[in-house]
């Protein structure tokens, strides 16, 4: 199911925390795109945007799925910040096909 989510997980080099965050995503079964902004400056400026002044952070597309620290975080976290009743997106679509 989470196969499809279109996540990207934001990092940086020897961040002790984006290891376990990753640990975590891979044993819910969750995949993702990881961001390094230690080498990607539009990617560092985004999380600057956003307001985060820390990695790792976890986005749903525009949806910020991590607010908690990252020790504290459950899967049920992340799924309750998921809006899957209008999630289009990857390979699976929640959402109910509009007809043209």
């Amino acid at each position: 199911m989470y196969n499809s989510l279109n996540l990207t997980l934001y990092t940086q080099d020897d961040c002790n925390y984006c290891h376990v965050l990753k640990k975590k995503l891979a044993e819910w079964d969750f995949k993702w795109r990881e961001v390094n902004v230690s080498h990607d400056l539009f990617a560092k400026e985004f999380l600057k945007e956003h307001g985060h002044r820390t990695v790792p952070q976890l986005y749903l597309d525009n949806t910020h799925l991590n607010k908690f620290p990252t020790l504290e975080l459950t899967k049920k976290h992340i799924e309750q910040e998921i809006d899957y009743d209008n999630y289009v997106g990857g390979v699976e679509s929640w959402a109910p096909l509009k007809s043209a």
